[in-house]
């Protein structure tokens, strides 16, 4: 069975029409700025290429806690802080188990990477500039997000 070029034509239009279109909806559920007070929190970041379902620390309480007093954190996702405004607030490995990245940001851009982080270090990680974000990932999951990349969130899936 051969196919006409004109049906093979409609057929790539069709599919051109098809990706703009979930590209306008993908582009429509993204954002880089987060209210910490929001009720409906982002579940996932995306930056060129990779995807990360992610947990929201956005209380006191959490963001204390964060990955601490865990044995292990589920591969390819990420723990988001949320601050209701920007500093440059300090990380610190008390509590925690296993290695991690921290990567910091300003508005949903990456500012500040450490990578590697062991569970024995007790420096406070502090970014050189003021942060509103901060995501944590296992260590070696950041390893493709360089400074200055753009993060994007959005809730769903």
């Amino acid at each position: 069975m051969t196919v006409s070029p004109t049906t093979r034509r409609r057929g790539v239009i069709a599919a051109v029409i098809l990706a703009f279109i979930a590209a306008l909806f993908v582009q429509s559920r993204l954002d880089s700025a987060i209210d910490s007070t929001d009720r409906d929190l982002p579940t996932h970041a995306v930056t060129y290429g990779d995807v990360w379902p992610l947990d929201v620390a956005n209380t006191d309480a959490l963001r204390s806690l964060g990955l601490g007093e865990r044995d292990s954190y589920p591969a390819g996702r990420g723990m988001l802080f949320v601050f209701d405004r920007p500093y440059p607030y300090g990380f610190w490995m008390k509590g925690m188990r296993f290695s991690i990245d921290m990567v910091f940001l300003s508005r949903g851009r990456v500012v500040f990477i450490e990578r590697g982080i062991g569970p024995e270090d007790r420096r406070i990680v502090t970014p050189p500039v003021p942060v509103d974000q901060v995501i944590e990932f296992n260590a070696g999951e950041a390893q493709d997000i360089s400074l200055g990349d753009r993060i994007w969130y959005w809730q769903g899936f």
